[in-house]
């Protein structure tokens, strides 16, 4: 019988493992969770503008176009900004009406701009200081132009005023950019990344069912089984990161060696003479591996001396090491775990 027809066989098999099929339909669901909660946790605070007139419509297009802390978002109707602020969609909401127009012809914008916001916001002072620098910035020469004008003073402020207004003109900034600890930790956090740790405690499953199938006596190429169902592993995989749209071209690269390495470690752990050993490394891996492995926290970027540590477990390789590097930790996996199950047969 062709590799094929048996890989094709052991899969169907696997697939009335309930455990397995479980293991698997999480992936996707999970890959799901992490992606809304990441968008989540990057969408930053959202400010709502509503704007009516002129002089209004011209600050709001300014807000909406600049990149400021806060990303603003033009609203078409005020009941609708107060409900999203109610439901802290937003953080708060900014109405410029016919009041603003007025007061800014009179010179007077003594109450003229409305912020609606809620009790428990505390950043909506903050946010102030953003819209009066782009009412300032946008009607800068016009503001002392008036001025000029009633101190009677026989000048005009030129087009070129506005430069003094622009801080890229006037100063630069000259920025160094250092990554601590903890964002160089959150570099390695992905759903790809989240899978791939996944990956490699789910395959713990297939080695309880080689030992299994030796203890009982089943004439099966342990193997072939296990390289099945990394193969699912892998396939389910590739599905999740598409789902975060994190799907590369070098990412299914690296899922493809990545499956051989997992399948020489679910090998190589088949080799252990009793199934209860292999449920009893499952939630070592699993607590150890949040601990030491690089997707939650990279303790190698506190501590040197445990990033050796860290490459007990494969999904370092994945998240850290480069292509070629998987490619040789595969070869050595799988030559290693077919030499000891060799001995463990005889």
């Amino acid at each position: 019988m062709s590799v094929f027809w048996r890989i094709l066989i052991y899969i169907k098999r696997l697939c009335k493992m309930p455990a397995f099929v479980i293991a698997l339909l999480l992936m996707p669901v999970i890959a799901y969770g992490i992606k809304n909660f990441t968008t989540l946790e990057n969408k930053g605070i959202t400010v709502g503008v509503y704007a009516t007139g002129e002089v209004g419509k011209a600050v709001c297009e300014d807000l909406l176009s600049k990149d400021y802390v806060v990303k603003f978002e033009k609203y078409d109707s005020i009941e609708k900004m107060k409900e999203d602020v109610e439901f802290k969609t937003i953080e708060c909401g900014y109405v410029f009406e016919n009041s603003f127009e007025d007061g800014y012809k009179k010179g007077d914008l003594t109450r003229s701009i409305g912020c609606i916001t809620s009790n428990s916001s505390v950043l909506h002072k903050m946010i102030n200081e953003v819209v009066y620098s782009s009412i300032i910035t946008k009607q800068a020469p016009e503001i002392a132009n008036n001025y000029l004008k009633d101190k009677n003073i026989p000048v005009t402020v030129d087009e070129d005023y506005g430069k003094y207004m622009d801080s890229d003109k006037l100063f630069t900034v000259d920025t160094e950019y250092v990554d601590s600890p903890q964002i160089a930790s959150k570099k390695l956090f992905s759903v790809s990344n989240v899978v791939a740790l996944y990956t490699m405690l789910g395959v713990v499953l297939l080695s309880v069912n080689a030992v299994r199938d030796r203890k009982k006596g089943i004439r099966i190429n342990g193997y072939f089984c296990i390289f099945a169902g990394c193969l699912l592993f892998t396939i389910f995989s590739i599905i999740s990161s598409k789902i975060a749209g994190e799907l590369t071209n070098e990412a299914v690269l690296r899922y493809g060696i990545y499956l051989f390495v997992l399948s020489g470690f679910a090998y190589l752990l088949s080799a252990l003479p009793k199934e209860e050993i292999l449920f009893g490394i499952l939630p070592v891996l699993a607590v150890t591996s949040v601990v030491l492995s690089p997707i939650f926290i990279d303790v190698s970027n506190y501590l040197k001396i445990l990033e050796p540590l860290q490459y007990i477990y494969t999904v370092t390789y994945f998240a850290k090491a480069d292509v070629m590097t998987m490619g040789i930790v595969a070869i050595v996996l799988n030559v290693v775990a077919f030499l000891v199950n060799r001995i463990v047969k005889r």
